[in-house]
């Protein structure tokens, strides 16, 4: 399970397999579905934090991706790739679609609202791989590389000792803990 902070739940190849005619019209049309997920998530980001603020005691942190809000998200994705198809290129066959999807983003919100507003009570045992280590051949090396490019450093560096190589900890842009340790 993914948190919903982590970004959209679906990506195009998702939605593409939901939608078989997707990727070529959105190609012809220069949609970029992508964004179109961004946009998606966003929306419910935003229709997410009306529930959050009334209920009180939950953030958007604590929020699981589960099935009826990964279907929400898509539907409602999908919805917005032939709208702007119809307006596009004014063509019937992609408002039908549109209608279609939008009628199913209503559905799947429906069953998000029924099923609950899903939840974890400590996001930080399922975000991200938490943390992961790589010897390297050129301790000096990667550590001169690592400060050339202002990386900041979490722990350390720490020198090799009696039963410990050297070694330093960075953070990535997800807040994974990243350790780097000296071959010798």
């Amino acid at each position: 399970m993914a948190l919903f902070v982590d970004g959209p739940a679906s990506d195009a190849g998702d939605l593409a397999r939901l939608d078989g005619g997707l990727l070529e019209t959105a190609a012809a049309l220069s949609i970029d579905v992508t964004t179109r997920l961004q946009i998606a998530h966003e929306t419910l980001a935003a229709d997410l934090q009306i529930w959050l603020d009334r209920i009180g005691g939950i953030t958007m942190e604590q929020v699981v991706v589960n099935d009826a809000l990964r279907t929400w998200e898509s539907t409602q994705a999908l919805a917005m790739v032939y709208r702007e198809a119809y307006f596009s290129d004014l063509a019937e066959r992609y408002h039908v679609r549109w209608d279609e999807y939008s009628r199913l983003t209503r559905q799947a919100y429906e069953r998000f609202v029924a099923g609950g507003l899903p939840t974890v009570s400590d996001p930080v045992l399922l975000h991200g791989i938490i943390k992961a280590g790589v010897i390297v051949d050129n301790w000096d090396r990667t550590l001169a590389l690592l400060r050339a490019r202002r990386v900041p450093i979490a722990f350390g560096p720490f020198p090799a000792g009696r039963g410990q190589r050297a070694n330093l900890i960075i953070r990535d842009n997800s807040g994974n803990l990243i350790q780097f340790f000296g071959r010798e």
